[in-house]
């Protein structure tokens, strides 16, 4: 079996300290702590991808293809970052993503993202699978807002009874996965199991047949699951892993309360396109869903490779209301830094969103809007086959 995490020594066999919390004055900085304090396995599974994992590296490279106009001569102060998620208040257009396996990175992961989200006013997607009565015991605040990831489990008599659970406890949305029919062929994961002597390829192996078996996957859901998660919760419905905008659409016309244009984090499948993209073909092809009133009522979201404030401003000026950060969080929380370091890189992230809307001469959430960026580069790459 293979440790969770793993002591790094220097040349001399001491043991390398890791940096204090004030020298992690960037989002990647976490993510270097973690490689060094994460098993090969954990880091595997936090970090990787699909097949060639080119999608993880895809959303950095569109997010540098895309420019700030800054305007100038603006009054900017003070600058506020609040704004609504689901019409619930947030101090940031940012909410916390669902992650797994949380325990890798500490073992009370979730209880302490419950905590401190609360204390800095963010929602939080919990994930299908963890601790949930622990999550809102942890709450430190009774108003905060948690959301339920839902993975839709093919006996809807479980999927309902998590559902009515969630919702007894406090949950405010349901967030429906619906990029992950099947699981995908993730080889960093693979390469190390079989290092362990774990078989990969056979159905009591640690490969796609395991997962599916426990009935977490479900390659049979259509629009009907999305009919009848409505009936099922009179929360709010969000369709998580939204990747063209005829699926915007849709989902739309479905009465879905919101999409996340989201590719699991380049888990899924390899070589879909990046999510900012995704939002210019909205832009592009069905731009009234990125505008009132419609937005008022069906708000759009995206997660995948937000590491720096500019990637956040970006994401609101092209019409999203809010983004998704999940690996981030789970590296903050390695090294022992805890509650400490999810304050600390909730801090830097909040700290940059002012900075930069204040550079690009927005004040306000309201204020960043689609003049404030250059996507001209970016947008040769949406697609001109979209049929709607």
């Amino acid at each position: 079996m293979v440790s969770t995490t793993k002591k790094d020594t220097q040349k001399g066999g001491e043991l390398a300290p890791y940096p204090s919390l004030n020298n992690i004055v960037s989002v990647a900085d976490f993510e270097k702590v973690a490689e060094r304090y994460l098993s090969p396995a954990s880091w595997a599974y936090y970090s990787s991808g699909a097949d060639d994992e080119l999608c993880i590296d895809d959303a950095r490279r569109l997010f540098s293809k895309i420019a700030v106009r800054p305007r100038i001569l603006r009054a900017v102060e003070p600058v506020s970052t609040a704004t609504n998620i689901l019409g619930y208040p947030s101090s940031l257009p940012i909410y916390i993503s669902s992650t797994g396996i949380g325990k890798y990175a500490h073992p009370d992961a979730e209880k302490i993202i419950s905590s401190v989200t609360g204390q800095e006013g963010l929602p939080y997607l919990m994930p299908t699978g963890s601790p949930h009565e622990d999550i809102f015991k942890a709450r430190s605040r009774p108003d905060q807002k948690i959301f339920l990831q839902l993975y839709a489990n093919r006996d809807k008599k479980k999927a309902a009874d998590l559902i009515h659970k969630a919702e007894r406890l406090g949950a405010a949305a349901v967030f429906m996965t619906v990029d992950t029919p099947v699981l995908s062929k993730r080889e960093r994961d693979d390469r190390v199991q079989a290092a362990a002597g774990v078989d990969t390829i056979s159905p009591t192996g640690g490969g796609v047949a395991k997962v599916s078996s426990l009935g977490l996957l479900n390659p049979l859901l259509t629009w009907d699951d999305l009919k009848w998660l409505r009936q099922t919760t009179k929360l709010p419905v969000v369709l998580k892993g939204i990747q063209t905008v005829e699926d915007a659409v849709l989902a739309h016309a479905h009465g879905a309360s919101g999409i996340v244009l989201s590719n699991h984090g380049g888990r899924s499948l390899d070589t879909a396109q990046s999510p900012i993209l995704t939002l210019l073909e909205i832009r592009r092809y069905a731009p009234h869903l990125l505008e009132k009133p419609i937005r008022d009522k069906f708000q759009v979201f995206l997660d995948g490779g937000f590491r720096r404030g500019t990637d956040v401003i970006k994401a609101i000026a092209l019409g999203a209301s809010a983004v998704g950060v999940g690996r981030p969080v789970l590296y903050s929380l390695c090294a022992d830094y805890g509650e400490e370091g999810l304050k600390r890189l909730i801090q830097i992230l909040r700290t940059e969103v002012t900075t930069n809307m204040a550079l690009a001469g927005a004040k306000s959430v309201e204020e960043l809007v689609p003049e404030l960026v250059n996507t001209e580069r970016a947008e040769r790459e949406v697609s001109r086959r979209v049929k709607l």
